[in-house]
């Protein structure tokens, strides 16, 4: 990877307003955990284009990652304003808002974040958790139905309808969805944590424990790390 710094860093010496190089020199060095030196790259490329949104939500990623939120949020506006159906861009003004302390705020934009790219799984993920964490269980139910009509064939799609059902006190419903779940991918870690709520509601305790059991087994497996 040191070598690759070295070489963008040699051809922008010779084309030093080539966006494409310094956009992957940034991406390096943010992957890096190099925050200063990427905040350098992307102010670089601004300065070639102001109008590049991409460029303005990055920024404002590195800027976040410095806890230095209000910067962050200013580049993130800013790219919305240049590209406003910019989801990467939405979604990470979310997160910001959040930090902020702004909950309506946040979760307005993860939902603007959905609205550009209905297939932002990242977006639904933390929405999702907003609505259940706040106890907005009828928000949490409407939003995994409409991730599920974008992911119909995935069964954390499934098992996450489940859980909202669960959480809204509607046990059958949530069992009926992870069943179906079950079906698609029956290694789903998810579904097992799911079942076993479902299950400890209805009083049904080695149904409980056997799910809990293969919950922990899934999720100690490698591929459930990946």
């Amino acid at each position: 990877m040191k070598s690759e710094i070295e070489e963008l860093k040699r051809l922008l010496e010779a084309n030093p307003s080539d966006l494409n190089l310094r956009s992957r020199l940034a991406d390096i060095y943010f992957y890096r955990k190099m925050i200063d030196e990427a905040i350098e790259e992307e102010k670089k490329i601004l300065a070639i284009d102001p109008q590049d949104s991409m460029a303005h939500a990055n920024l404002g990623v590195a800027y976040a990652s410095k806890g230095m939120i209000d910067e962050a949020i200013y580049e993130f506006k800013r790219a919305i304003e240049i590209k406003p159906d910019n989801s990467n861009a939405h979604y990470h003004l979310g997160h910001a808002c959040l930090a902020k302390g702004s909950l309506e705020d946040g979760i307005s934009e993860l939902n603007k974040a959905i609205v550009a790219d209905p297939k932002n799984r990242a977006a639904y993920d933390a929405l999702g958790l907003l609505y259940l964490n706040n106890e907005r269980y009828e928000d949490a139910i409407k939003l995994a139905q409409k991730m599920l009509e974008f992911y119909p064939g995935e069964a954390i799609a499934h098992a996450n309808l489940g859980g909202a059902y669960i959480s809204a006190g509607m046990i059958d419903e949530g069992l009926t969805t992870l069943q179906n779940a079950l079906m698609i991918d029956p290694e789903e870690p998810h579904i097992y944590k799911n079942l076993a709520i479902a299950y400890e509601e209805k009083g049904m305790k080695e149904e409980q424990e056997k799910a809990l059991q293969r919950y922990n087994e899934l999720s100690r497996s490698p591929s459930a790390l990946i």
